[in-house]
C-alpha cells in the first residue's frame, strides 16, 4: 500500500508540499502524531508515518521510537492498536522493538484468536472477523513472521462467504460491505486460496456515478476508505479501472482540505492523517505508474 500510495505525489503536483506541509502539522513534540483529538494518538501514527513516508520525507526516528517504545509490549492495548504498534516499528526501520517487545505484542495479538482458528477484534469469538484476521495477519507480517495456522485463517475468512460469493464482515452481521470483501480478497490471495471474479465485479459496481466508492449497496454517499481500500483491490486482482478514473479523482480533490489534508467525505469537515493517507492510495491507484 506504501508503494502505491507513493504514486500519487507526480499526480499531486505543486499541492504536494500542501500535503506534506499538514502532514507535518500532525508530529508532535513527542514523536507520534495527532488525530482529532489534542495529543498524540497511536492509530494516527501509522497513517501519519506512511503519509510522511508516501509523499518523500523521513519521519524523525529517534522522537518516533521514543514515544513507541512507551508502549513497550503492547501490554493493555486492543488488537487495533497492536497492530498500529507492530506496523509503526517497522516504519522506523532497524530501529525496530527489541525480542522481549515482539514477543509480548505477538502474544497479545494471540489473545484474540477465535475458537475457529481465526481472530476477531473481541476476545473469546466462536469465530473470526474479516477486520481481525486482517489485523493479526498483517502484524505478524510487519514484524517478520507467518501467521500461525495460516490455513485456519483462511478457513476463517472463507467461512465469512455468503451464497453470493461475496463477504460479511462477521458472521453475526450477514451483511455484505465493500471493506469486507476488500479484506477477504487481499487475505485469501495472500493465503493462496483463490476468490471468485464476481467479487471484483461486485466491487466494481459500489463506484458512485460522482464518483468514489460506497461502503455497501445501501448506503448513500461515497466515503474515502471505501474508495480506497476497493480501488487498492481491484488493482490486486487485475480489474480495469479505466471507467472510474476520472469520476474517482474528481472525488478525492473534493475532498482536499485547505490546510492540505483530506476529509473522509462529503459529509466530513475534519481532514487527518489517516484519510490523507487514503487520498493518496486512491491517487496511487488511479495513476499510470
Amino acid at each position: 500500500m506504501l508503494e502505491v500510495a507513493a504514486r500519487a505525489r507526480p499526480e499531486l503536483r505543486e499541492g504536494a508540499e500542501d500535503v506534506l506541509g499538514f502532514v507535518r502539522s500532525r508530529m508532535m513534540p513527542d514523536g507520534g502524531f495527532r488525530g482529532r483529538g489534542a495529543g498524540s494518538d497511536i492509530y494516527y501514527t501509522v497513517f501519519g508515518l506512511d503519509c510522511m513516508m508516501a509523499m518523500g520525507e523521513q519521519p524523525d526516528r529517534g522522537r518516533t521510537a521514543a514515544y513507541l517504545a512507551d508502549f513497550g509490549d503492547g501490554a493493555g492495548l486492543d488488537l487495533i492498536h497492536l497492530g498500529c504498534l507492530a506496523r509503526s516499528w517497522t516504519r522506523l526501520g532497524p530501529a525496530g522493538p527489541a525480542g522481549p517487545e515482539i514477543r509480548g505484542i505477538l502474544a497479545g495479538i494471540e489473545a484474540y484468536r477465535s475458537r475457529d482458528g481465526g481472530y476477531h477484534i473481541v476476545k473469546n469469538a466462536d469465530s473470526g472477523s474479516i477486520y481481525g484476521c486482517f489485523l493479526a495477519y498483517a502484524a505478524y507480517e510487519d514484524l517478520g513472521f507467518t501467521v500461525p495456522e495460516p490455513d485456519r485463517v483462511a478457513d476463517s475468512v472463507e467461512a465469512l462467504r455468503m451464497d453470493d460469493g461475496l463477504f460479511t464482515g462477521e458472521l453475526e452481521l450477514r451483511k455484505v460491505t465493500v471493506n469486507a470483501t476488500v479484506g477477504a480478497i487481499l487475505l485469501l490471495a495472500d493465503l493462496g486460496r483463490p476468490v471468485a471474479d464476481s467479487a471484483g465485479k461486485w466491487l466494481l459496481e459500489q463506484c458512485h456515478p460522482n464518483g468514489g466508492f460506497k461502503a455497501a449497496p445501501d448506503v448513500p454517499i461515497p466515503d474515502l476508505v471505501s474508495t480506497a481500500t476497493a480501488l487498492f483491490a481491484l488493482r490486486r486482482v487485475g480489474m480495469d479501472l479505466e471507467d472510474v478514473k476520472k469520476p474517482c479523482i474528481g472525488f478525492v480533490g473534493g475532498l482536499w482540505d485547505d490546510n492540505g489534508g483530506f476529509v473522509g467525505s462529503w459529509l466530513d469537515e475534519t481532514a487527518d492523517c489517516e484519510y490523507t493517507f487514503y487520498a493518496l492510495l486512491s491517487l496511487g491507484c488511479l495513476s499510470g505508474g
